[in-house]
């Protein structure tokens, strides 16, 4: 919820909707807003599902993955930006 109330897709969209073309685009900015927010909660819900049973391994085998993961691709594409 803390993602959906961030001041920076309000100011993105007050930025959009102040350009030349801000009526057509602002609402294209919003509904890829909402997508975007609908693709991660299915994503966190799927991926945690899965790790109901508070006694269960798999749920600390997930957490590892799931921040792990972001975290690995963040350092892979500063390396690759420190390439050029």
């Amino acid at each position: 919820m803390a993602v959906a109330l961030s001041p920076f897709p309000v100011v993105g969209i007050v930025l959009i909707l102040a350009g030349e073309r801000g009526r057509r685009v602002g609402p294209l900015f919003a509904a890829g807003w909402v997508a975007g927010l609908s693709v991660a909660a299915t994503v966190v819900v799927l991926v945690y599902g899965e790790a109901e049973d508070p006694g269960s391994t798999n749920r600390a085998v997930i957490t590892a993955v799931v921040l792990v993961l972001p975290g690995a691709g963040i350092l892979g594409d500063g390396l690759t930006g420190l390439g050029r």
